[in-house]
């Protein structure tokens, strides 16, 4: 989405006709506006000719290749740039062709692009926080919104989320010119499904329930990792289903307790997408 930033009246446009600074045949007897001379990339401009209208034909060259066949058009601009008009206008009754040229008559101003990354940071309390990345490019302000309810100025906002399910993210920045751009995205926190996790396991190698990784994980091809914490330290990582934790804490039994785990699935351009947790509780 973009804006229109400084937008003149036609009587300042019409000014500028008068300028002289149109070097075509017959341009006094041709007169044209626009609603605006300055705007951003693919803002609709509308052109009206106020002197010079005929029974006839009309040619409009808005200066970026593309033209119009009609007495008062529209045009939007696909890159920024100071754009010459022309406009030819042919009459039926005695077939002369009068034109007019206005030099760097619009002016069109560049748009930032949104864009943003996120990450999970990966403590392992039940409600799981997300930092959201702004990696807008020609932007010097931004604003977030969260679920079309909760909204943030900062460059790098975190955000806890405390239910699971589809969240809604928008970008929208700006720069200098007053030209916007926004981007959407959705994350998905999963707070329920545990991943047919067990509640609890033996690692004391008898060889039954010696190891743990959540069971749906276990024939699963997508990309993950998982991490198991000890007072809020991380003390086992794992990114493959055949390496599950062993119960060991730098190569020791780990003591009886609970343990909270986070695992993260990561979709197919390799971005975190889903976020799970739950707590794995070590019996002798």
């Amino acid at each position: 989405a973009q804006t229109d930033p400084n937008s003149d009246d036609q009587a300042n446009s019409e000014e500028s006709l008068a300028d002289g600074n149109d070097d075509s045949e017959n341009s006094d007897e041709i007169v044209f506006v626009s609603n605006i001379r300055e705007a951003c990339v693919g803002v609709e401009v509308n052109f009206e000719l106020t002197k010079g209208e005929v029974e006839g034909s009309y040619l409009w060259n808005f200066g970026d290749g593309d033209f119009s066949s009609q007495a008062n058009p529209s045009h939007s601009y696909d890159d920024p740039g100071v754009y010459d008009i022309t406009l030819s206008v042919r009459s039926e009754e005695d077939g002369q062709i009068r034109s007019k040229t206005v030099k760097n008559f619009m002016a069109i101003n560049p748009n930032p692009q949104a864009a943003f990354d996120w990450e999970f940071v990966n403590d392992p309390s039940d409600a799981p926080t997300v930092r959201f990345i702004n990696t807008s490019e020609r932007a010097n302000e931004a604003e977030w919104s969260f679920d079309d309810k909760d909204y943030s100025k900062e460059i790098n906002p975190e955000v806890t989320y405390v239910s699971g399910g589809k969240h809604k993210v928008v970008l929208t920045v700006a720069n200098d010119y007053g030209c916007v751009d926004e981007t959407v995205s959705y994350i998905f926190i999963d707070e329920d499904y545990k991943l047919n996790a067990v509640k609890s396991f033996t690692p004391n190698g008898d060889g039954k329930n010696d190891t743990f990784i959540p069971e749906a994980l276990i024939n699963s091809n997508q990309e993950f990792k998982m991490t198991i914490y000890d007072n809020k330290q991380p003390i086992f990582e794992s990114t493959s289903n055949r390496n599950p934790w062993d119960g060991s804490i730098d190569g020791s039994v780990a003591p009886a307790g609970s343990y909270p785990w986070v695992v993260i699935i990561y979709n197919n351009r390799g971005e975190e997408e889903r976020y799970f947790s739950g707590t794995i509780t070590i019996t002798p």
